[in-house]
């Protein structure tokens, strides 16, 4: 998703993005997307990026090792809400 990057900031250059929407499931009460559906979308670009670069979960298993997020921080600077598209950058 190359044609995003343009548009942001990124802390590190030409990271591997994925665009999401979020949807009305995604929400807790106060209808913002919920905090660990945002854990949920780290594993997403994080799967998909190892994928792109052919370690597959067959490979994975084949070789006994595969990757561990060790720390997690997130710093919100906005609410998403249904609707709304988002570009994870790992």
């Amino acid at each position: 998703m190359s044609g995003h990057r343009n548009n942001i900031d990124w802390d590190l250059p030409s990271p591997y993005t994925i665009e999401i929407e979020v949807r009305a499931e995604d929400t807790d009460r106060l209808g913002h997307a919920n905090n660990v559906v945002y854990v949920r979308w780290l594993e997403d670009v994080s799967w998909a990026h190892i994928e792109s670069l052919g370690m597959t979960w067959e490979l994975h298993e084949e070789t006994g090792k595969a990757m561990a997020i060790t720390r997690t921080e997130i710093d919100y600077l906005a609410a998403a809400n249904t609707g709304d598209r988002l570009i994870l950058g790992t």
